[in-house]
């Protein structure tokens, strides 16, 4: 009996062994995809974007040497202050339609500084299979290429570049494996320990201890017939026995990759401890199987006695013994429930360490972007302070980007500020008179100039029954503000937005109205959710931090109204908010 109960007691701390292996299988796919495909894959769109660029095709297309030459420079101070804002890139290219390469610069550390008599030579890469395959995408659309050549393999990536509705070439950024062998190096599970990346189809990417592909026959065997996140043992691989390996899948453009790591089964025994809370909840169970079993075999004894001789003492036995059952009975009861709320509480905290990490990338993220404008046309002014008239030239553009990346920047901060005030339950509101009608007029009036920029046709419709009612000026002034900036985003050139109020019994009813892209039904409710990004069609289109709407819909709740929006694709939007009137 004893014998049974250990194997299972090995075999329990045997599956959690296993599944705590999975686990870091999936953190460590979870960090690898959104390396690749959110970092890289933004970071690629963001380079065929830059406004030097775009006055690099202006050059080109009036044949001016000089500007041509000048502002070549300027794309290449964009590119390497973006490149060196992120260690994962190894070097960037812009390529023309025709393969032949325009723009190539590497990150500038100690490790991958590109010296002139380093840097290779520029070349016509049409042939190569990363320029031929992303010249053949549509804009926005990204394809990855991995190429493996003795114990290396590089990996790039590239977006094709369109200029006024023609396409003008590629953009290919390499990534540098290093960074990504770095995630892998150092995660053990045990002495033994160590981690691979296959892709599905077996191929062996990476080893920690530097094994080769066919060392891993097992492993691969094992991949072969099942590439989906589990877990397995493999009887002998590598010179080793008994191996548990856990996997998890990702997938990386068009193929998938498999992060897998294994230990020995020896490496178990070293892991007790790590079960300590588990092992006790076993040994509890196993004393209350004894006492239960004791139990039984004194109420047979207890039965057969009684049975034979019915005394007083044999009675009061009995009952004794049924009120410890119930004892242990009750025991084992409150141990589960406590089991369940240890479990639970787990749970939140995994829930609660994975949020702060998405929410601390998406801030890194937003942060960074305007940053990088910022420092490069900077670099670029004090790069020619000495030039006189290339400064005068250039002097009003570098600044208005400058200065539009600064105020981007600050609303970026403030709606990361006002989001910590709300959570933390610390946003104050005053009640003080508040005019509608007074705060549109003056929100048309500081966005007319930037309507009026972009084409726009910008007109009002307001009620002259519209009362005072008590609120937050400032308050309600962020909401409009917000909608009216929103609205100026999304509509295109030629558009009109139109923004009306009128009362309505007892409430104040707002509604801002565009000529854009529209919103599809399934997103009505999303946007009004922190971190949310609209997607039309196949692509992801971000306009924004994902946070105005989630503090305007507070702003507006905590003064008694509601907002909501109607839209359909292609159809433009409208969305509208209540106040109360009182």
């Amino acid at each position: 009996m004893f014998s049974g109960l250990q194997s299972s007691i090995e075999n329990h701390i045997r599956d959690e062994f296993n599944k705590e292996q999975q686990l870091i299988t999936e953190r460590i796919a979870f960090q690898l995809k959104e390396m690749f495909v959110d970092d890289v894959g933004r970071g690629v769109l963001f380079l065929r974007q830059p406004f030097a660029l775009h006055k690099l095709f202006e050059a080109i297309d009036s044949k001016d040497k000089k500007d041509i030459a000048f502002w070549n420079e300027g794309a290449k101070k964009v590119f390497s202050a973006f490149l060196n804002s992120n260690t994962i890139y190894h070097y960037a290219v812009y390529a023309d339609q025709n393969g032949d390469e325009i723009i190539k610069v590497g990150r500038d550390d100690n490790k991958y500084l590109f010296e002139k008599d380093e840097l290779p030579n520029m070349r016509n890469i049409s042939d190569d299979s990363i320029f031929a395959e992303t010249i053949k995408l549509n804009e926005r659309q990204i394809h990855m290429s991995r190429v493996s050549e003795d114990d290396h393999m590089d990996i790039k990536i590239g977006t094709p570049v369109y200029y006024r509705s023609q396409k003008r070439g590629v953009i290919i950024i390499e990534v540098e494996m290093e960074e990504v062998y770095s995630i892998l190096i150092p995660v053990k599970h045990g002495k033994s320990s160590h981690t691979m990346l296959f892709t599905d189809k077996g191929e062996l990417l990476f080893c920690s201890r530097g094994l080769t592909e066919e060392q891993h026959k097992g492993e691969r065997e094992y991949i072969l017939r099942n590439p989906s996140s589990s877990y397995t043992e493999i009887p002998e691989s590598h010179g080793e026995k008994d191996i548990l390996m856990a996997i998890s899948t990702l997938k990386i453009n068009s193929e998938k990759w498999v992060v897998a790591i294994e230990s020995t089964a020896a490496e178990v025994t070293g892991q007790i401890k790590r079960f300590e809370e588990q092992k006790q909840r076993l040994l509890i169970m196993l004393l209350l199987a004894g006492i239960v079993f004791l139990s039984y075999f004194l109420k047979i004894h207890s039965d057969r006695i009684k049975a034979e001789v019915r005394t007083e003492n044999e009675v009061r036995t009995s009952k004794k013994l049924e009120a410890i059952n119930k004892e242990l009975a009750d025991s084992k009861e409150r141990l589960e429930q406590a089991n369940d709320e240890l479990n639970i509480a787990n749970e939140r905290l995994k829930n609660i360490d994975r949020q702060k990490t998405e929410f601390l990338n998406i801030v890194a993220h937003d942060l960074r972007t305007p940053l990088t404008s910022i420092r490069a046309y900077t670099d670029m002014l004090l790069m020619h302070k000495d030039k006189p008239e290339t400064i005068k030239k250039i002097f009003v553009e570098f600044l208005d980007v400058i200065r539009h990346e600064g105020m981007r920047l600050e609303n970026l901060v403030n709606d990361y500020l006002d989001l910590a005030k709300i959570e933390a339950g610390q946003m104050i509101f005053k009640s003080e008179p508040v005019d509608i009608k007074g705060i549109i007029n003056k929100s048309l009036a500081i966005y007319y100039g930037e309507a009026m920029e972009h084409g726009i046709n910008l007109k009002f419709i307001l009620s002259e029954d519209i009362p005072v009612i008590a609120g937050d000026d400032g308050k309600l002034r962020q909401v409009v503000s917000n909608l009216l900036s929103n609205a100026i985003k999304w509509t295109p050139k030629g558009g009109a937005i139109t923004i009306s109020a009128e009362k309505k019994d007892k409430y104040i009813e707002v509604c801002v109205e565009d000529t854009g892209p529209g919103i599809s039904k399934e997103y009505h409710k999303k946007i009004f959710e922190k971190f949310v990004q609209v997607q039309n069609g196949k692509e992801r289109v971000k306009k924004g931090t994902g946070l105005g709407l989630p503090i305007v819909k507070y702003i507006i709740k905590r003064h008694g109204g509601r907002i909501w929006v109607e839209s359909e694709e292609g159809k433009g939007a409208k969305f509208f908010f209540t106040l109360p009137v009182r």
